[in-house]
């Protein structure tokens, strides 16, 4: 557990670091993901937004674990298993029909991708937000924390 929140902590620090101006395009760059058993995690994370911006509900649970959790940070449940997550985001898909995720930095590291988003199509206001997704070793995202 103490090594887990180190790492978690490292990628924070590299998002802020990023936020506030002082992490350079150059530096992002050499922040390599970890081999992850073969799973491609970005690619993953990609599809799950792919299926967001498309409000393609099937796709997109296909994406998470039948038990996968979303937090808003720390631990505050949004939802937890595939029929919440359906509940959830099938509400916010037909209540905000313009809703879209940009997708504007991702750390990789191991079986974390930690994305810096902004959301469109919710109000007029542009929403900025931090997620942290965690995959499991079948490539499904298990869990999910918001940081807003």
């Amino acid at each position: 557990m103490p090594g887990k929140l180190i790492r978690l902590l490292a990628r924070l620090l590299l998002l802020l670091l990023w936020l506030a101006g002082h992490l350079t395009p150059a530096m992002a760059q050499s922040v390599r993901p970890v081999a992850n058993a073969g799973v491609d995690v970005a690619a993953l994370a990609q599809a799950e937004v792919k299926a967001y911006n498309a409000h393609d509900i099937e796709a997109f649970l296909a994406t998470y674990s039948d038990s996968a959790t979303i937090y808003t940070y720390p631990d505050k449940v949004l939802a937890r298993g595939k029929t919440a997550l359906r509940i959830l985001y099938g509400s916010v898909f037909k209540l905000y029909p313009t809703l879209r995720c940009e997708v504007v930095h991702r750390v990789v590291q191991g079986h974390i991708a930690t994305a810096v988003e902004n959301t469109h199509g919710v109000g007029k206001t542009l929403m900025l937000g931090v997620g942290i997704y965690t995959f499991g070793k079948d490539g499904k995202i298990t869990e999910v924390r918001f940081i807003e």
